[in-house]
């Protein structure tokens, strides 16, 4: 199976449009300050498909563009990177001693966290606390006029593979809660995509993903903690 956090090949065709940008990228985010040609040299894009792609990024905030960057014999192209100033993704972890919320860059880049040590309850009471966490973060100063892309939840058990739901929580008594759904009316206001999933595949994923260099083939990641 081919890995979904390295730069990968992808095709010009209209339905392709979205693998091209997610692999566009990701070239950028592991290699900051590649140019259009290093990005379809690659990733194996037409040049054509690069430049339009990267032109939409660039008017959507989630590029920016650098310095010149000279080539032998040939036109300078122009340095890329993420543009970390316009947009923000939120992520919470509902540990069994307590709730985390943090804020960061298209980068990964840590802008806010909060942590509040107080042990989960039924879902409902939970949701509507862990909401009210989410909303003063979202307010703050910092992020108030970054556009939030979407929100990923994280809990100690393991979740379905199909959809969000958990399936499992021994420490905290719950048994196939779709939390996402009990959040979701408590945030009406935030859109964007949202996402739950086991707390340590979620820790292991981000190991993996902001890897220096190219990822490993496989992983080991072993977590120790309550429960």
């Amino acid at each position: 199976m081919v890995s979904p956090f390295a730069p990968q090949a992808a095709g010009d065709l209209n339905f392709l449009k979205k693998l091209n940008r997610s692999s566009i990228l990701a070239t950028v985010r592991r290699y900051p300050g590649a140019t259009r040609a290093d990005i379809a040299s690659r990733t194996q894009l037409t040049k054509a498909t690069v430049g339009s792609v990267v032109q939409a990024l660039l008017k959507r905030g989630w590029l920016r563009e650098g310095e010149l960057q000279p080539r032998g014999g040939g036109r300078p192209g122009r340095a890329l990177y993420l543009d970390d100033t316009h947009h923000v993704l939120l992520g919470a972890d509902i540990g069994v001693r307590g709730l985390r919320i943090v804020a960061c860059t298209l980068g990964g880049e840590v802008l806010l966290q909060r942590y509040v040590s107080q042990a989960p309850t039924k879902p409902d009471e939970t949701a509507a606390h862990l909401a009210e966490l989410i909303r003063a973060m979202r307010h703050d100063p910092l992020i108030a006029d970054r556009h939030c892309l979407g929100l990923g939840v994280t809990v100690p058990g393991p979740v379905s593979p199909e959809h969000p739901i958990l399936r499992l929580a021994p420490n905290l008594g719950w048994i196939d809660v779709a939390f996402l759904e009990v959040l979701r009316p408590y945030l009406p206001e935030f859109d964007g995509i949202w996402l739950l999933d086991n707390e340590a595949n979620a820790a292991a994923f981000g190991e993996f993903y902001f890897h220096d260099g190219i990822p490993p083939e496989s992983i080991v990641y072993i977590s120790a903690a309550s429960g």
